[in-house]
């Protein structure tokens, strides 16, 4: 064999004869100094790998790169995949930060049961401009809640009957700021002013209950001057625990009121920006706060600032209306109380009640509009002369007012819900105020200061408009700036009403329609000021009806009739002040037209678009106004929009008119 062969392959047995060029692990792997080693042999010794470069005697150490070579370096190894992992980690950890953000806006639902509700708009605080619904605790059977006045910053603590409702008692506090945040310890609640207009500096309210006394407190030693905003009381390390309202950080005192320590609160930057911070409450190592502007509970760690859980609590809790929630206590290990202030434009204020549990984090899955969904019209019934604790609604558990039927109708948002007034109080007026609803209102001649409708599809019947009050105007090319009754955007009927103001003002309106909206007057309550002849102040489609010969609590019959027509058919009905018309084809999957007839001079030409989605046809129709007070219509003819405009003459195609609207 040529000398340039180091070995030879015996083709007999197949064996390698020579020297090694593939490196081989020890046997043992582990280093010993005492082993002889051949070539190309790989050895391990604290974690890292060694080749021996050639024949290796006893006693040659690692370190000797006559022998050696380090071909595995793990401990470097390690830390590199560490410090990728680490890298990872710290991307992962904002992906969940990020994703924490969101579950605490869009993720869970925390079910309030609601256990009763203080009306205030009768009382004499409520009088006197107390209108504002703060924080409050409860304590022994009762919730003291804090009712300020904006105008003079001054404010009651009420002292409310958790068993009736009632207000058992009252005291007022003088220089009260906004008292956002409370908490017990002991006989005794803290309130926090929040802000104090009138410059004198004090940083917490102390009331206590036995003696019915306040004395004022400072917060000392605060490592800056930021206002608190939340406050609460963990008697098991007789601490206090205070958030500052920019949702940074958590200020721990002690009994005394005395700085200890700051709390660096850790979320997202995204969350932060949506915070609208109202009071809040200790349990168990966590400050519970409320965040107003989003409805949602959240739960941060005494530890480390950490949010540890998120709630969402919805606009609704069934039918009832959740309204802006002030304030929480614990009233056992899983059980709170939540308190809500809900507000209906100059008729209604209350203090609402809710129970929670936090048992198994007392969630359910939560959707992104939270309004019960009826599978049919929901009735609810009003006695005005009722006085019901925790009322539903219900026959035998009515509302009191009509605003709160009317607010528990916007849960209801795919179909209609009857209002039905049992019981009238002669001396209440009420404000009527429709938003986003489909209602029936069924009033019993209840008293009525004005109507109003936003958005809302409406049947009322026996309104007894009167007074001296009025709904602002706004934004309209009329020149009108009040009006006793206002429909925006809304469709309605006006049925057996009385609108009879007083003392009416310059640039008033008794009845107002946005020409966006449509309202029939139908059998008009004998002294009502509004006539025949009386529609200056009335603007966009606005149908009136003669007054019947005897009164009726029910709708009266609205004519409505079909008229099948060829090209050159004629029919003649009778019209009101306004006519709709709805023009269709027969068996044709077609949108329908709409024409609004108005009373002219002139007789007018009119055309029709009804489309398909890819057919598109103009119905060409006349209408002639007669001596008798008719109208005839004539179908004139179609055109075809597509491809080009054009007339279809013999081909145009049979139509259906259906009138409605029309007068008796």
């Amino acid at each position: 064999m040529d000398d340039g062969w180091k070995g030879r392959i015996d083709m007999a047995v197949t064996q390698y004869i020579g020297s090694r060029y593939v490196p081989v692990f020890a046997e043992p792997t582990e280093w010993n100094a005492t082993r002889e080693y051949e070539p190309l042999t790989i050895v391990q010794h604290e974690g890292n790998s060694y080749t021996s470069k050639q024949t290796v005697p006893s006693g040659v150490q690692l370190t000797d790169t006559r022998y050696w070579v380090a071909t595995g370096n793990y401990n470097a190894q390690i830390e590199s995949y560490r410090k990728e992992v680490k890298g990872y980690s710290d991307r992962i950890g904002k992906v969940e930060d990020a994703i924490t953000d969101v579950t605490r806006r869009d993720g869970k639902r925390l079910a309030l049961n609601p256990i009763g509700r203080t009306v205030l708009n009768e009382t004499s605080y409520y009088q006197e401009g107390y209108t504002a619904i703060q924080a409050g605790c409860y304590l022994d059977s009762y919730y003291y809640v804090a009712l300020i006045n904006s105008h003079n910053n001054n404010a009651y603590i009420l002292k409310i009957s958790m068993t009736s409702g009632g207000i058992d008692d009252a005291i007022l506090v003088r220089n009260a700021g906004h008292m956002n945040g409370a908490c017990v310890n002991g006989r005794k609640i803290v309130f926090l002013p929040a802000f104090d207009t009138n410059g004198d500096r004090f940083d917490v309210i102390v009331y206590d209950v036995d003696t019915n006394s306040i004395t004022r407190r400072n917060i000392t030693g605060l490592p800056n001057a930021r206002q608190v905003f939340a406050i609460g009381y963990d008697g098991a390390v007789n601490k206090f625990y205070a958030m500052v309202g920019n949702d940074t950080n958590i200020y721990e005192l002690s009994e005394d009121f005395e700085f200890e320590r700051e709390i660096f609160v850790k979320h997202s930057m995204n969350y932060k920006t949506r915070v609208n911070r109202n009071g809040g409450s200790v349990h168990n190592g966590l400050f519970y706060t409320i965040h107003g502007n989003e409805t949602l509970l959240a739960c941060y760690s005494l530890v480390d600032g950490k949010v540890t859980k998120v709630y969402n609590i919805g606009e609704y809790q069934g039918s009832t209306f959740t309204g802006e929630i002030e304030c929480l206590n614990f009233v056992d290990d899983t059980t709170m109380y939540l308190v809500a202030g809900v507000y209906y434009p100059n008729t209604y204020t209350a203090i609402q009640f809710f129970q929670a549990s936090t048992n198994n984090d007392g969630i359910t899955s939560m959707h992104t509009d939270l309004r019960t969904e009826f599978t049919s019209t929901y009735t609810y019934h009003v006695n005005q002369n009722a006085r019901t604790f925790n009322p539903t609604g219900g026959k035998y558990f009515p509302f009191t007012y009509i605003a709160e039927a009317l607010i528990a109708a916007r849960a209801n948002k795919n179909n209609v819900t009857d209002i039905m007034v049992d019981g009238v109080d002669s001396s209440r007026s009420e404000y009527i105020y429709i938003l986003k609803s489909d209602v029936n209102l069924y009033l019993n001649r209840a008293k009525v200061t004005s109507l109003h409708a936003t958005n809302s599809t409406f049947y009322i019947s026996q309104a007894n408009v009167t007074g001296s009050h009025y709904v602002n105007v706004r934004g309209n090319p009329h020149d009108i700036t009040n009006c006793s009754a206002y429909f925006k955007q809304s469709n309605g009927v006006l049925n057996d009403t009385r609108l009879l103001v007083t003392d009416k003002p310059a640039k008033y309106a008794s009845l107002y329609v946005d020409e966006n909206s449509t309202v029939m007057y139908l059998n008009r309550a004998p002294d009502s000021d509004i006539n025949d002849s009386d529609d200056i102040h009335v603007y966009g489609t606005y149908i009136t009806y003669k007054r019947m010969a005897q009164p009726r609590t029910a709708i009266p019959t609205i004519y409505t009739t079909d008229h099948k027509l060829t090209k050159g058919g004629t029919f003649t009905v009778g019209i009101a002040r306004r006519m709709i018309c709805r023009v269709s084809i027969p068996g044709r999957p077609a949108n329908k037209g709409m024409l609004t007839i108005t009373p002219k001079i002139s007789n007018t030409d009119n055309c029709v678009l009804i489309s398909d989605g890819t057919n598109a046809i103009i119905v060409s129709l006349d209408y002639k106004f007669n001596d008798d007070s008719t109208i005839t219509v004539t179908y004139n003819n179609a055109y075809k929009l597509t491809p080009t405009l054009t007339r279809m003459n013999d081909s145009a195609p049979e139509i259906l008119v259906t009138t409605v609207f029309q007068n008796n």
